[in-house]
């Protein structure tokens, strides 16, 4: 797994991990199961997907701005680790 920091907060880059360790790393960010790792991250993760109170413009600002976040602070690639069907067997 990586070892390297990035971002001025000490985060740790992700991005060598794998697709599966990432989705660890994502969950735990987000507060699945726990206390948000990362109260941004979950704020707009659950607005983008569950606030029925904003335009659709809104909606692709904040996803944006979470990819953006996952990237800067994480190095993961939202696209390329969030999967409903994965989640949902995670989840279980």
């Amino acid at each position: 797994m990586g070892d390297g920091y990035m971002g001025y907060y000490g985060v740790y880059d992700y991005s060598e991990y794998s697709t599966d360790d990432q989705r660890e790393v994502l969950y735990e960010q987000i507060g699945f199961g726990s206390a948000p790792g990362d109260p941004e991250l979950h704020r707009m993760f659950y607005d983008y997907y569950y606030n029925d109170f904003i335009t659709l413009e809104q909606r692709m600002v904040i996803y944006d701005r979470m990819v953006d976040h996952l990237e800067e602070y994480y190095g993961i690639d939202f696209n390329d680790t969030w999967d409903w069907e994965a989640f949902k067997e995670w989840y279980g």
